[in-house]
C-alpha cells in the first residue's frame, strides 16, 4: 500500500510534500460520512482512530515514527495540490485531515489558502488548542473567503484564546469580515487585544552596539486596529517569522512596514516594501506581491503603470525599460543589454527576436503562421 501511495503521489505532484498522502490516509480510515458524525474531543486517541494502512501511509515521508512534526506548518493548499481540487474539499474533509493529522496537539501555523468552499465547521479539531500560534484565515491575496462563517469560526477561535496557557499570536482576518465590522468581530478584537496584551512578549528587534547584538527590551504590542482603513488587521507583527516590535523605539518601527496589496504588516528580513519611484505614483508593495518591482541596476521600483520592470532570461536580474530591456516578439522573454547581444531583426515582420527563435532570417511566430 505505502509503495503504490508513494508511487502514485510522486508521479501526481511530483512533489513529496504534498499533502495528498494526508487525504489518503483519511480515506484509508473512515468513510466521508463516518467523517462527519464522528465525536472529536479531547479523549479521542488519534492512534486509536487511525488504520494501520493510514498510519503507514502518513509515515512514508519521515524518518522515524514522529510524523507529528510534519503538520507544525499546515496550508489547507497542500492537501488539494491545485485550486480547482481545493475549492472542490469542504468543511467534512477539511475536519477529517485536522483530525487525522491530530492538529489540535501538532500545528503551530494554519493556512486556509484557496478554502474557497470552507464555512468554519472543520475548524473545529482546532477547539482549546494549546500550541497554535498563527492562523491565517484569509484563504489568499485576492479572494475575500466571502464562505467562512463568522458565527461558526469566533468561537473557535475564542476557544482557543481562553486561558492562561494559549500561545495564539498572529491572526489574519477574512477581507469580508473586515470590510462589514460586524459587532461579534469587534468584540472578539477586544478580547484578542487583550489576550495579546496578557502574553506580555518583548520587542524582538536586534541591533548592534559596540560590535555585540542587543535586543530592545521593550515590550511589543501585537494588537488588531480596531478602527479605520486597517481594522482587523494586526500591527506590530510580521506575518512571515511572527515576530512582534514595540512602538516606543523609531528603530524598532522602522523595521516593519505595511504591504496595501497582501494586507499584512513584514519585517525587512522577511520581505521589503517597494514604494513605487514613477512621477506622482504613490502604489506600493512587498516583494512576494510583485506589484512593485526593484531594478537591480538603478535601485528604483516601479509598478506595471509606470515603468516594465522585467526579469533577464539570462543573468534573472530585474531591469527596467530605462536601463536596456531587449524583448523577443516569439517567446517573449526579455533580456538585459549584456545577455541580449545576440537578437535579431526579422526580415519578415521586423520584430527582433532571439537567435533561439531565428531561422535563417526570419523568426518561427512568421514560420508557424505561414508567412514564410
Amino acid at each position: 500500500m505505502t509503495e503504490i501511495a508513494s508511487y502514485l503521489l510522486s508521479e501526481a505532484h511530483n512533489d513529496r510534500t504534498t499533502g495528498g498522502d494526508t487525504l489518503l490516509a483519511v480515506a484509508l480510515t473512515a468513510s466521508k460520512s463516518s467523517w462527519e458524525k464522528l465525536q472529536y474531543d479531547d479523549t479521542t486517541d488519534i492512534n486509536k482512530l487511525l488504520s494501520p494502512a493510514s498510519k503507514a501511509v502518513l509515515l512514508m515521508h519521515t524518518d522515524d515514527d514522529d510524523w507529528e512534526k510534519r503538520f507544525e506548518q499546515f496550508d489547507f493548499y497542500s492537501i488539494g495540490a491545485t485550486a480547482s481540487l481545493c475549492s472542490k474539499l469542504d468543511d467534512i474533509d477539511l475536519k477529517a485531515v485536522l483530525i487525522c493529522i491530530d492538529a489540535r496537539n501538532n500545528v503551530k501555523s494554519l493556512k486556509l489558502t484557496g478554502a474557497a468552499n470552507i464555512r468554519g465547521r472543520g475548524l473545529e479539531p482546532l477547539m482549546g488548542s494549546k500550541v497554535i500560534e498563527r492562523i491565517d484565515l484569509s484563504c489568499s491575496i485576492k479572494d475575500s473567503c466571502g464562505s467562512l462563517s463568522e458565527g461558526t469560526v469566533l468561537p473557535i477561535l475564542h476557544s482557543i484564546i481562553e486561558g492562561s496557557s494559549s500561545t495564539l499570536h498572529y491572526v489574519q482576518l477574512p477581507v469580508k469580515w473586515r470590510n462589514d465590522k460586524s459587532t461579534k468581530l469587534t468584540r472578539f478584537i477586544g478580547v484578542y487585544n487583550d489576550h495579546l496584551n496578557d502574553l506580555a512578549r518583548p520587542c524582538q528587534n536586534e541591533r548592534k552596539e559596540g560590535g555585540v547584538i542587543k535586543k530592545c527590551e521593550n515590550e511589543c504590542v501585537m494588537g488588531m486596529h480596531q478602527h479605520g482603513e486597517r481594522y482587523g488587521i494586526q500591527s506590530y507583527s510580521c506575518y512571515q517569522c511572527m515576530k512582534g516590535f514595540c512602538h516606543f523605539n523609531f528603530e524598532c518601527m522602522d523595521r516593519f512596514h505595511f504591504c496595501p496589496q497582501c494586507q499584512k504588516y513584514l519585517c525587512n528580513d522577511c520581505s521589503i516594501i517597494y514604494n513605487c519611484s514613477g512621477s506622482g505614483c504613490q502604489k506600493t508593495s512587498c516583494q512576494d506581491c510583485h506589484e512593485v518591482i526593484l531594478c537591480d541596476r538603478c535601485s528604483d521600483a516601479y509598478c506595471l503603470d509606470c515603468k516594465f520592470v522585467g526579469i533577464c532570461g539570462g543573468c534573472l536580474t530585474a531591469v527596467c525599460d530605462d536601463c536596456g530591456l531587449n524583448f523577443c516578439s516569439c517567446c517573449e522573454d526579455c533580456f538585459c543589454e549584456e545577455c541580449g547581444d545576440d537578437f535579431t531583426k526579422c526580415k519578415r515582420c521586423e520584430e527582433y527576436v532571439c537567435s533561439d527563435c531565428l531561422c535563417g532570417t526570419a523568426c518561427e511566430g512568421c514560420y508557424d503562421s505561414g508567412l514564410v
